[in-house]
């Protein structure tokens, strides 16, 4: 089994409304291993069947159809993985967005022409920024504990030292798979030469994400590693 866990995905009652729009435009920015060629597929598959919800529950049954078991998994746990970065991106989007609201004053809301009440409708704020915010906090507090585990193997400034090897956006699964990694790999000398030649070997494989730092692929995935010298 991949050391992944779907956390649950917020009612998508949730979403509707003016809030999520401001959050999704915020953001523009398990391995089965059955090979390298199948997992590269499956990323690919399942990030063009989110990208939109027209006819989305067609498309995902006509790709589970072209494929085996083991495939069809990777698939499944690929777009879970997809739904949660993204649930993380939007939960940290109405975070943002609750911590700006809740500035405005009396006279901001006058300058803007529009009173509280009406405001905290048309911004979703009881209904869709609220639960979003409870969800980003729960969040943060499994990143926290993974953080924990992090430092336990790799010190206070092991942040410091993954350095440009930290992706832009560490979600919660990227996290935790890189504290399981740690606590294989305790010495950083040694971990990151090996992070490092995963990488290249990413970079230098066909139709792979061509980012130059980490991603969860390269973490959880087996390479076959080279001789590590003092290891």
């Amino acid at each position: 089994m991949p050391d992944f866990e779907f956390r649950p995905w917020i009612s998508p009652t949730i979403y509707r409304g003016s809030s999520h729009r401001f959050a999704l435009s915020l953001l523009q920015y398990h391995d089965t291993n059955k090979n390298a060629k199948m997992n590269t597929e499956v990323t690919i598959v399942a990030g063009k069947l989110i990208k939109r919800s027209q006819g989305l529950r067609e498309r995902y049954q006509s790709e589970l159809g072209k494929l085996n078991g083991l495939e069809k998994y990777a698939l499944a746990v690929e777009v879970a993985r997809l739904m949660q970065e993204q649930q993380e991106q939007i939960s940290f989007a109405a975070q943002v967005q609750k911590e700006v609201i809740e500035t405005w004053t009396n006279a901001d809301y006058a300058d803007m022409g529009v009173d509280r009440t009406t405001a905290d409708t048309e911004l979703g704020f009881t209904t869709t920024l609220l639960p979003l915010v409870d969800l980003h906090a729960e969040t943060e507090k499994r990143k926290a504990r993974a953080k924990k585990r992090l430092e336990a193997t790799w010190g206070e400034n092991w942040e410091d030292e993954v350095g440009d090897l930290m992706p832009p956006w560490p979600a919660e699964e990227f996290l935790r798979g890189l504290a399981v990694f740690s606590e294989k790999h305790v010495d950083w000398a040694v971990a990151k030469t090996i992070l490092q030649d995963r990488i290249k070997q990413r970079l230098a494989a066909k139709k792979t994400r061509k980012v130059p730092w980490l991603i969860a692929r390269d973490i959880l995935a087996r390479y076959k590693e080279k001789p590590v010298a003092g290891q």
